[in-house]
C-alpha cells in the first residue's frame, strides 16, 4: 500500500518536531515557560485549575504555531487537513493528560518536601 501525501507529511512532521534545527520549539517553549512561571508566581495559585488554564492555552497556541512553522501551506492543499487531523487532536489529547500528570507530579514533589514546605509547592 502506498502512503498518501497526507500520511507522508504526518510521518515526516512527527519525526521532525523534536529535532527541528531552526529552534522554533525552543523559542516557543522558553517564552511559554517564562510567561507561565511569571503568572503562577504573581497571578495564579499553583493548583490544578491553573495547570489546566495555562496548559490548554499553551497547547492550543502551540498547535497552529508548530503547524505554521513546520508545514504551513507547503503541502499543496493538504496542510489544512493536517492541522485539523493531527496537530489540534494532539493538543486536545495533551490537555486531557494534564490532570493525571499534575497529580502524579504533585505526589512526587511532596515526597521531596521538608517540613512546612509542602504547602508552597502545590495547593
Amino acid at each position: 500500500r502506498r502512503c498518501s501525501k497526507y500520511e507522508e507529511t504526518i510521518v515526516h512532521n512527527v519525526g521532525s518536531l523534536s529535532t527541528a534545527a531552526d529552534g522554533v520549539n525552543t523559542l516557543f517553549f522558553a517564552a511559554a515557560g517564562f510567561i507561565c512561571g511569571l503568572l503562577v508566581t504573581y497571578v495564579f495559585l499553583n493548583n490544578v485549575r491553573s495547570c489546566l488554564i495555562l496548559g490548554a492555552v499553551v497547547m492550543l497556541l502551540y498547535a497552529p504555531f508548530s503547524w505554521l512553522a513546520h508545514v504551513g501551506f507547503s503541502a499543496a492543499g493538504e496542510s489544512v487537513p493536517l492541522l485539523f487531523g493531527f496537530y489540534l487532536p494532539i493538543a486536545v489529547l495533551g490537555i486531557a493528560m494534564l490532570p493525571p500528570l499534575y497529580y502524579l507530579l504533585r505526589h512526587i514533589a511532596k515526597g521531596f518536601c521538608t517540613d512546612g514546605d509542602d504547602d508552597y509547592i502545590f495547593v
